[in-house]
């Protein structure tokens, strides 16, 4: 079996095929996959008399995909720094955080 461990510590549930034979002494496995980002993961991998773990590596966020806001202020006086600031998390398909990336605020106003 294949074991998952880091950041956070888990079965790989997200691997398509956590198990796989020798073929001419060699197991290859097609399609591993982690969905968090974060430092420290090893790959485990054992019989059942032998076992070997991996360095550690990490896992970084994919491409952009999501902008995420929060609630702000329904009503603000003029001249006035918003009640309720605006926070945008910029995520990635996962909900991983994407760093390094530059966020443009816009203001349009509604007619009326």
């Amino acid at each position: 079996s294949m074991v998952c461990t880091g950041a956070r510590v888990q079965t790989c549930t997200s691997c398509a095929t956590p198990v796989a034979n020798a073929e001419s002494g060699v197991v290859r496995y097609t399609n591993l996959r982690l969905d968090t980002a974060a430092k420290g993961y090893t790959l485990a991998f054992n019989t059942s008399a032998l076992r070997v773990v991996s360095d550690p590596f990490q896992v970084v966020h994919s491409p952009p995909a999501l902008l995420v806001l929060t609630a702000i202020s329904q009503t603000t006086p003029a001249d006035q720094p918003l009640a309720t600031q605006p926070t945008v998390t910029l995520v990635d398909l996962f909900g991983n955080p994407v760093l390094d990336e530059t966020v443009h605020a816009g203001v349009s106003a509604a007619p009326g």
